[in-house]
């Protein structure tokens, strides 16, 4: 594959990383200087490319924290790549983006530089947290019976949930109890 690549200009990689709906940034290791971004990325924080390249990711401020860009740094060193990790990234407005990040060591003309690669997930993290709020909302659950037999009586068991939503008891023998409610107590009133 190495081969193949090197036979491939340049300005064909460039061309490729510019038509990439993943935002992809290059910056040397040593200083953290940007070198490179892509359109994608620009336009997922909504900077310039001269807002963008010959200043570091904190004079961009990109992270939602400082520890964040030192946990990255940290990861590279020790492992030489990342994969998939969830970060959160601070655009030009202020605006937060939840985003994938994938990067990896490059060496370009002897300087080790790190490539790395943004997938914004910001869409698909906040339908997650409001599918849980609304599932916490409406604690669904199973409402399943359960139907035995104890010494004396007959014995119905119903789930927390049913219990729960039509206020009765756990165990109830069958004509000990009342029967089993069609509305919740709430409806009833």
């Amino acid at each position: 594959m190495n081969a193949e690549r090197s036979s491939i200009p340049e300005h064909c990689f460039k061309r490729i990383a510019e038509a990439s709906p993943t935002a992809i940034v290059v910056f040397r290791l040593s200083d953290g200087i940007f070198i490179d971004a892509n359109d994608a990325f620009l336009r997922l924080l909504g900077y310039s490319y001269e807002e963008v390249v010959g200043n570091t990711p904190a004079e961009v401020a990109i992270w939602s924290s400082d520890e964040d860009q030192a946990d990255i740094i940290a990861r590279i060193k020790a492992h030489g790549k990342l994969s998939n990790l969830v970060y959160e990234l601070r655009g030009k407005n202020g605006r937060t983006r939840t985003a994938l990040l994938s990067a990896e060591k490059l060496d370009l003309n002897g300087e080790v530089h790190l490539v790395g690669y943004f997938t914004d997930i910001s869409e698909l993290h906040e339908t997650q947290e409001r599918l849980a709020q609304s599932q916490s909302l409406t604690k669904t659950g199973s409402w399943h019976v359960f139907f035995g037999k104890d010494d004396e009586h007959d014995v119905w068991s119903y789930s927390q949930e049913h219990h729960r939503i039509f206020g009765t008891t756990e165990w109830c023998a069958f004509g000990g109890c009342r029967a089993v409610p069609v509305m919740t107590p709430e409806e009833e009133k």
